[in-house]
């Protein structure tokens, strides 16, 4: 039995790693691709654009290794019953039942990792990288350089002809919100300065339009001084407990917390719906594991992306049980009394 265990445990992990690698590689292009966009907002070099994407990391897993797992174990089973290995396991007693027991194991490995990823790397992570995106973002705002066109501050786009960012010279920034709403500021002198720790652009003895609605408005001034994102929050980092702590009190973060879970144990609920539609006689009888496989993981997302909206516990509690109960029921009206 224990030489049987491991055959079968070999070939999930070998569907696992087929399917597993190169659907991270194709997510990890994905973000790579987002992460480059941010370029045409903050100069990074190439060590920190490594650093943003090893901080998606922990998200890029998390999505894609319960799809491999559900996937890897239909393949397998699947797989097993094209070659008559299942039939050969019957015929030496080993009910099907038996044979996806040796899966759970495995299942409930994956969904303690998929646990700690989501509640423990997770939240730790997008402090990290939203910290990084507003510190790239400062400095590039501080470091505003004269000559040069396309830069932005809020939505304002600056061009300075002279000086440093802290002492510019001839400053003109333009802002044009929506059709109906535009505004035009110049200024003799001026520059960019962190002000309690918010960026800061000052604009001295200058003048400026704004139209609105067919409304033309003239303004002069001698000092004007606008904030980067004066109504943002500072980034403080919160501690686990902290972090989750919030969900008692936060329908949106509970709702997180229930979509994190529900997509923690879809190792667990897939097992027996694959193997329900996967542990077939070859000779009488096609699988559908991949038309099975893709629908379940889509139902299966549409559900926790539904417990996250809805944000209830009890609702949560009803469609996991209700989950394990349809799965094993498919498994036993289709497989288990047969086998």
């Amino acid at each position: 039995m224990g030489k049987m265990r491991s055959y079968l445990v070999s070939r999930f992990y070998q569907s696992f790693f087929v399917l597993f690698l190169p659907l991270f590689f194709i997510v990890s292009l994905v973000y790579f691709v987002k992460i480059a966009s941010l370029t045409s907002k903050i100069s990074l070099t190439f060590m920190e654009l490594l650093e943003f994407y090893a901080y998606t990391v922990p998200d890029i897993i998390f999505y894609t290794l319960p799809l491999s797992f559900v996937a890897a174990t239909a393949n397998s089973i699947s797989a097993l019953s094209q070659n008559y290995t299942l039939i050969s396991l019957h015929a030496m007693g080993i009910s099907s039942s038996k044979i996806v027991r040796f899966f759970i194991p495995s299942a409930i490995l994956f969904s303690l990792l998929l646990l700690s990823i989501s509640f423990f790397v997770m939240p730790t992570a997008k402090q990290l990288l939203a910290s990084l995106k507003y510190e790239k973002s400062k400095n590039a705002i501080l470091n505003i350089s004269a000559g040069r066109l396309g830069q932005k501050f809020n939505n304002f786009y600056i061009y300075a002809k002279d000086g440093s960012s802290s002492d510019l010279k001839n400053i003109v920034i333009y802002s044009r919100v929506k059709d109906s709403k535009e505004q035009f500021f110049a200024a003799k002198s001026g520059g960019v300065r962190e002000k309690e720790s918010l960026p800061s652009l000052f604009l001295k003895n200058g003048y400026g339009y704004t139209y609105e609605n067919r409304n033309l408005k003239e303004v002069r001034y001698k000092m004007l001084e606008l904030f980067e994102n004066a109504n943002a929050k500072q980034i403080s980092f919160q501690s686990i407990r902290e972090y989750w702590a919030q969900a008692k009190s936060d329908k949106r973060r509970l709702g997180r917390v229930l979509f994190f879970l529900f997509v923690s144990l879809i190792p667990l609920l897939g097992i027996y719906p694959s193997a329900a539609f996967s542990m077939k006689n070859p000779r009488y009888e096609q699988t559908h594991a991949f038309w099975v496989t893709l629908l379940s993981l889509l139902l299966f997302y549409i559900v926790a992306s539904q417990l996250e909206k809805r944000a209830i516990m009890t609702l949560f509690v009803l469609v996991l049980i209700s989950s394990f109960g349809v799965g094993i029921w498919l498994f036993k009206q289709k497989v288990a009394r047969f086998f």
